[in-house]
């Protein structure tokens, strides 16, 4: 941390200035000040010369300033002005309240010396406080010392008067190498100053780095190479470019800018002549390059007007075998007219094209890899295939071609399903069994097989199944679940029967007299 020893530290005291007097502007390094040593700041000053400080004031300024970065500059300040509303020889905390405290002390000094500015001198003492902070990027802002030099290339004749004032009421410093804020801390304590600051931040930044650039051009002897170009330019002619905003910028700067945006302008003209040039090129080679062209192009005409005549007729006839194949085979006849048409957009091939796009394609499906004793059923109202291979099962969604669901069956041969899928009649030695695919066993009971040459036929509602051919001439209506007989009758013709939809009749058709 580094502290600068004044000479108003905050009493003026005569037996001690020739003791300031040699400290004055003298920098040290020296770490954070304990809460003892801080009291002792405060207390050894005033007893030296001749004062007394109020311990709860002691107490309090101990307890503000500790840990507080910059926060030696703001005691000093604070006790200053306690010690202009002391009481007699004691520094009161009533005092140091009416003075505004830490942070009020220097805020109340900062606008009480802005209020009695002219409107010309305010406008300068902004400019001015702003170009003495380095706006930080990701850290807290710093004080930023201005050369004397800086400050003579500021065209402002109310900058040694704004000096002069900021300097006595000790917020910023001047000497023979420049000005600089006398305080760090009146960055963050004074709210005016930073509300400039989160005004014109990115301005900041950008006057910062103009500032430097201007500073290499001259140490480079005005070398166009470090002129601003592209981006750079294009951001400081935007923030200083326009009328009024050249009166805070210093005569090396303004210079910089001016070079720059000259430089810009040189280019573009010297890139306007060259595009001349290069247009004034272009008609003479395209004048050259049109009678050439006429020259052949006769020539190509003729040749292309037979190779157009050759290309319809290919369309023609590619057009009149897909108009021929619309009924039989939709997808080639579209595939046909569509190569038709890119060959040649012709009435006949726009004709067949349309013809083909209005001609409703067939859809054709089947299971992916059928076996030679593979059984196909559909099922669920025609809306899944189901499929039965060996011991394998499997059922597809015969609108999206995609498998639904597979599974095992037991040893057998599937010879029905039900309307759902979801029962299948597995045909064995031992007889025709139920097999439930969603619970992967048997169903409609162990004892109740049928024989091996009854196939069941299953009811609308999937819950029951009629056989026939059992005990001689006989139907019988049985449940899918139990396989308990429903109903029964004797039929002459046990295969000629059938089920009603909601399974609740059965159809018994006698074997005609003859």
């Amino acid at each position: 941390m580094v502290i600068a020893v004044r000479a108003d530290f905050y009493g003026r005291c005569a037996e001690h200035r020739g003791l300031v007097d040699a400290l004055r502007d003298a920098q040290l390094l020296v770490g954070p000040m304990t809460p003892a040593e801080l009291r002792e700041a405060v207390v050894k000053p005033a007893a030296a010369a001749g004062l007394l400080v109020e311990r709860a004031l002691t107490t309090r300024l101990v307890e503000e300033v500790a840990d507080q970065p910059g926060g030696l500059p703001m005691l000093s300040h604070a006790l200053m002005e306690t010690w202009r509303r002391r009481r007699g020889r004691t520094l009161t905390m009533a005092a140091y309240e009416a003075a505004g405290g830490v942070h009020g002390a220097i805020a109340a000094t900062a606008e009480q010396v802005y209020g009695q500015l002219s409107p010309a001198q305010a406008s300068t003492a902004r400019q001015m406080l702003l170009r003495l902070i380095e706006p930080g990027q990701g850290a807290a802002d710093t004080r930023r010392p201005v050369k004397r030099a800086e400050l003579e290339e500021w065209a402002d004749p109310e900058v040694p008067a704004v000096i002069e004032k900021l300097a006595g009421a000790r917020l910023v410093t001047a000497d023979a190498d420049g000005v600089e804020l006398a305080h760090e801390a009146l960055i963050n304590s004074w709210p005016r100053l930073r509300g400039w600051m989160d005004e014109d931040r990115e301005r900041l930044r950008h006057h910062r780095r103009l500032t430097e650039a201007a500073r290499t051009w001259q140490e480079l002897d005005r070398d166009p190479g470090t002129l601003y170009r592209g981006t750079h330019l294009v951001r400081a002619e935007a923030f200083f470019g326009r009328p009024g905003q050249h009166d805070e910028l210093t005569s090396s700067e303004r210079a910089f800018l001016t070079a720059a945006l000259d430089a810009r302008e040189a280019e573009r003209r010297a890139a306007t002549r060259t595009t001349r040039r290069a247009r004034r090129l272009v008609a003479a080679l395209s004048a050259t390059l049109a009678v050439a062209l006429i020259a052949g192009l006769v020539a190509w005409q003729q040749h292309q007007t037979s190779r157009q005549e050759a290309t319809d007729t290919t369309a023609r006839r590619v057009a009149e075998v897909a108009y021929g194949m619309r009924t039989t085979d939709p997808r080639t006849a579209m595939l046909l007219s569509v190569a038709a048409w890119r060959i040649a957009p012709l009435p006949e091939t726009r004709s067949a094209l349309i013809g083909s796009a209005a001609q409703t394609e067939l859809d054709a499906f089947t299971d992916s890899e059928p076996g030679s004793g593979a059984l196909r059923l559909l099922v669920d109202s025609g809306r899944t295939l189901l499929s039965s291979d060996g011991r394998t099962w499997q059922t597809w969604d015969v609108a999206t071609h995609r498998r639904i669901a597979s599974g095992l069956l037991p040893d057998g041969q599937v010879t029905g399903a039900s309307p759902d899928g979801r029962v299948l009649a597995v045909a064995a030695d031992s007889g025709t069994g139920l097999w439930d695919v969603s619970a992967g066993k048997w169903t409609g009971g162990t004892g109740h097989r049928l024989p091996p040459s009854d196939i069941p036929s299953f009811g609308s509602s999937n819950r029951s199944y009629l056989v026939s051919n059992l005990d001689g001439d006989q139907v019988q209506l049985r449940s899918v679940a139990d396989g308990r007989v429903l109903f029964r009758t004797a039929a002459d013709d046990p295969t000629n029967v059938a089920l009603s939809a909601d399974d609740r009749l059965v159809a018994v058709c006698p074997t005609p007299v003859r």
